[in-house]
């Protein structure tokens, strides 16, 4: 069953978020936990992770095959939609609150019935983009990633850092209209969370097998590393029963060569210009200028 997170139910979100006092530093700014785990470029390193979770659950893989009609390419996509969240971390609260409206806009758009299903979405099921239990899973996806990625290439997710970043979340859900229980609130709930959909939910359909291709093959602007290295490195990120069934699988052997050569990497002595995402960096710097 649909629960649709309708405008009325975004606006009425919104309202209650509690904003910082300079509307320079929108949602969050300077010190919070979502700034700390969020400014990182390490955390493209799990791109494909959350592409593929994102895209073996049902209901955004039909959606996504609505928007690939308009004729963008999957990348540009994906590209599209992270500049959209950076901006919605890192602006100023007109922009944010611009860019909610303008995405609860855009999966407004996209609705039917499934044409390929999962055990618990079966093919048939009505989907729509502004359902509330797909857009949770959207950024589910995106937290399990991005806190994978921190831990392994920045460091260990503290105690202390996990309850700041979980308030935070909880926060940003609610510029999709999200509540607090809509979201996992702890580490554990979100690994409980993302098994849980792995298990029941999620299915590697026409959508999903086209999107790993795309993810293999695709030219990269910088690419520092062989193509074979890249593609087995995003295998690596993967569930291991979304490997399988992509027919992904790595042997005990490159699967430890992989972990072991990643928990050598660190970016804590790059440059920030190196190390930080534009978005951070703009913001960061326009906090100090106001200070």
């Amino acid at each position: 069953m649909l629960e649709l997170v309708a405008r009325p139910d975004l606006e009425r979100t919104l309202a209650e978020i509690t904003w910082p006092h300079d509307p320079r530093v929108g949602l969050f700014g300077p010190g919070s936990a979502a700034w700390r785990v969020f400014r990182e470029r390490a955390l493209v390193t799990y791109a494909p992770r959350a592409v593929m979770l994102q895209y073996a659950h049902p209901a955004f893989a039909e959606a996504s095959a609505s928007y690939g009609a308009s004729g963008a390419a999957p990348g540009e996509r994906f590209e599209r939609a992270v500049r959209t969240l950076l901006r919605m971390i890192f602006s100023d609260r007109k922009t944010v609150l611009v860019s909610a409206r303008r995405l609860h806009l855009l999966h407004d758009r996209p609705s039917g019935s499934l044409a390929e299903g999962s055990e618990r979405m079966p093919a048939g099921s009505p989907y729509h983009g502004n359902d509330r239990a797909s857009l949770a899973w959207i950024l589910v996806t995106l937290l399990d990633a991005s806190v994978r990625a921190f831990e392994r290439f920045v460091a260990p997710i503290d105690p202390a850092l996990e309850r700041a970043l979980f308030r935070d979340v909880e926060t940003f859900a609610s510029l999709f209209g999200l509540r607090r229980e809509d979201v996992p609130t702890s580490r554990r709930a979100l690994d409980r969370f993302v098994d849980d959909h792995v298990a029941h939910a999620l299915v590697v359909g026409t959508e999903a097998r086209a999107m790993w291709q795309f993810l293999r093959t695709a030219p990269r602007r910088r690419q520092l590393l062989p193509r074979a290295a890249l593609s087995a490195w995003a295998s690596y990120t993967l569930p291991r029963e979304l490997r399988a069934a992509l027919g992904e699988e790595l042997s005990p052997r490159r699967e430890r060569a992989l972990d072991s050569a990643s928990k050598m990497l660190s970016v804590r002595a790059l440059p920030d210009r190196v190390r930080f995402v534009d978005a951070y960096v703009s913001a960061a710097s326009a906090a100090r200028a106001g200070t």
